[in-house]
């Protein structure tokens, strides 16, 4: 419901202010004009919309009930004083399908849209769209009104074609983007249409970090980074930019950066888990675990994050654990992270490593069934990621083994 009020006042908007006014207002005789009609200029220059709208209906009641520039802008001031329903009627006066103006016709579209009939609405701009050639006015608010019913595939080709019947128009390239990126999740199309606008408004910094958030969500982290410090440079330090630029130096193991930048986040919203999580992570790899494990384990209190979160979370805290030689809290955390991602085969050679630690017969026999498991898995998955990991479990198992042997030799 939210959207399609959003685009009720967005129709609405662009045909009184651009739209429709670019095909000119009803036009009053130069000579001799009624002094009610002189009134209700005034009124309407004056933004005393109801006085204005009184002296138009005065006039028709008096002077002429078929005077169409007077019921056209009577129908305009009951559009905008939202009585949408009388503004309907109104212009319903004055449409024909065979020879009415564009004019009219978009401004009995909007009246129709703001009552809610946007299936009419559409029907008398199709009819408009196979007698007019080549209107950026029309296409645009054909896909506006597509997309108040939620028909975005059409949508986009209305504004595709808008945006190709003015090429210099930021209003479609924008909206384009806020479609592909927030609805259809396509951010190479989302920033194809961020760089365009770019390129005609080199200017205006935010469409740099629309290209900036559509590498981050593609995960080309290093051009995300430096688009959005770009952006941050220029005076931008909202969350929305701050946060993935800081997630994005921690993906390019920009560790310092990225705690200044995470931490700035969690300052503006220290309810989001997620830069809590990502400056736990960045504190552990830049080796200070003591407060590392401060907002890892604030990470997991706030807001019930989903699953995966679930699992980077404990898997960092068990890193961490792991690095402290406390090796009974990184088990602990590792199989809780397996609680959340059941076959992630890197999580057997991680718990592998922290029963080894642990030194007694009956965890060194677990932790060789873990890299064993670990080993059979990873070696039968070709993937590369796990090569080194591979390397690093032979030589623990080789180690287990021998202390094993020696164990038992003992007893």
């Amino acid at each position: 419901m939210k959207k399609k009020a959003t685009t009720h006042v967005l129709f609405t908007g662009v045909l009184l202010l651009t739209g429709v006014l670019s095909y000119g207002q009803p036009d009053f005789p130069l000579g001799g004009k009624d002094s009610l009609l002189i009134m209700a200029e005034n009124c309407r220059l004056a933004y005393d919309y109801l006085k204005a709208a009184a002296c138009y209906r005065r006039y028709l009641v008096e002077k002429d009930s078929m005077d169409i520039s007077v019921i056209e802008s009577l129908g305009d001031i009951e559009n905008s004083l939202g009585n949408y329903f009388e503004a309907v009627r109104l212009y319903k006066k004055l449409y024909s399908p065979d020879s009415s103006s564009l004019r009219i016709s978009m401004k009995y579209a909007s009246a129709l849209q703001n009552l809610g009939k946007t299936r009419d609405a559409i029907t008398i701009l199709k009819k408009e769209d196979t007698l007019v050639f080549n209107n950026f006015h029309l296409s645009k608010n054909l896909g506006d009104l597509y997309f108040a019913l939620s028909v975005t595939d059409t949508a986009i080709i209305y504004y595709k074609r808008a945006d190709l019947q003015n090429s210099r128009s930021l209003l479609t390239k924008q909206i384009l983007f806020n479609i592909y990126f927030s609805i259809q999740e396509d951010y190479n199309t989302a920033s194809v249409y961020a760089s365009m606008a770019s390129k005609l408004d080199s200017t205006n910094s935010l469409y740099l970090k629309q290209q900036g958030l559509c590498d981050f969500k593609l995960e080309k982290y290093r051009q995300a980074a430096v688009k959005l410090s770009t952006v941050h440079k220029l005076g931008d330090s909202t969350l929305s930019l701050i946060l993935p630029l800081g997630i994005s130096y921690y993906m390019t193991d920009s560790s310092i950066k990225a705690i200044s930048f995470l931490r700035q986040a969690i300052w503006k919203d220290s309810t989001n888990s997620v830069p809590v999580f990502y400056l736990g992570s960045a504190l552990r790899k830049a080796g200070r675990h003591e407060e590392a494990l401060q907002y890892l384990n604030k990470a997991l209190e706030l807001n019930k994050p989903d699953p995966n979160t679930m699992y980077l979370i404990h898997s960092e805290i068990g890193m961490s654990y792991l690095t402290k030689k406390m090796a009974g809290e990184a088990y602990s955390c590792f199989s809780s992270a397996a609680k959340y991602k059941p076959h992630e085969i890197k999580l057997l050679y991680y718990m592998g490593i922290a029963k080894s630690e642990a030194r007694a017969l009956s965890d060194l026999k677990k932790a060789r069934e873990l890299l064993e498991s670990f080993v059979m898995k990873a070696g039968a998955s070709g993937s590369a990621e796990y090569v080194i990991l591979l390397a690093y479990a032979g030589v623990a198992l080789e180690k287990i083994n021998q202390e094993i042997f020696m164990l038992e030799g003992d007893l």
